[in-house]
């Protein structure tokens, strides 16, 4: 899979401290940004990998894992979609709705593509230099041609908060058949019982639905990569870039 040259991670290295000491934000969002700039560095730990073919052997840094991270969010998401149309989906209801767009498997994806949406993937982001952060956008008074924008670091910063959710806001909730109290009442209704599947370890669903192994070698690309020793994060890793005495609650 490309790693994107530009990520916001760097961003945040670069202009996190301007934007804090300039607009004082609270205590979660600067220890969300924080986060999203270790995201697979040494700061969260990690594993030595070794090839079983080449004997290629490479560093992998654990990933943070937050919700508002770029390079999080993609297997979360194709493991979603595929739950919820595991859930609910085949069952005969006697209820009125107007024709969908699609079918139920297209909704689904549509609305994973927004339930686990970023303020912004890496992969829109054309530069970052000294003064400012290049990305590509939709202008959508312009028959929604890409176009570049360039906005100063911190001003960047300020924008991509304002989509930093409030701490412990659910984003999904699940109601009526897909609510917990209803799943097994369900069940019985399905119109045809459900296929037994093979198991699967959650790299392996990972593989299926996004056709990336992060097992495989990156160099050889016949090999698999095993792990041979495990990296501990840094227990008490320093926050240069977010003095306490700036933070409020």
């Amino acid at each position: 899979m490309h790693r994107p040259q530009f990520e916001v991670a760097r961003i945040v290295n670069r202009f996190g401290q301007q934007f804090v000491e300039q607009y004082r934000p609270n205590s979660f969002i600067v220890r969300t940004l924080d986060v999203l700039q270790k995201c697979r560095t040494a700061a969260l730990g990690g594993h030595i990998d070794y090839c079983d073919y080449c004997g290629e052997q490479r560093i992998s840094y654990n990933s943070c894992g937050n919700r508002h991270c770029p390079k999080c969010q993609g297997a979360k998401q194709a493991l979603w979609v595929e739950d919820r149309m595991n859930d609910a989906w085949g069952k005969n209801w006697n209820v009125h709705c107007e024709p969908p767009f699609g079918n139920a498997q297209q909704i689904v994806k549509y609305l994973g593509q927004y339930s686990h949406r970023v303020a912004i993937s890496n992969h829109r982001i054309k530069n970052i230099s000294d003064s400012g952060v290049t990305f590509f956008y939709k202008d959508y008074k312009d028959n929604s041609k890409v176009k570049p924008a360039t906005l100063s670091g911190v001003e960047f910063l300020r924008r991509f908060c304002m989509h930093i959710l409030p701490k412990r806001f659910v984003k999904i909730r699940y109601y009526g058949i897909l609510s917990s109290k209803q799943k097994d009442r369900v069940k019985s209704l399905l119109v045809k019982k459900p296929e037994i599947k093979v198991k699967e370890t959650r790299q392996e669903r990972i593989v299926r639905l996004t056709g990336f192994d992060s097992r495989l070698c990156p160099v050889c690309k016949t090999g698999f990569m095993h792990t041979i020793e495990l990296l501990p994060k840094i227990r008490a890793p320093t926050n240069v870039l977010y003095p306490t005495k700036i933070l409020s609650c």
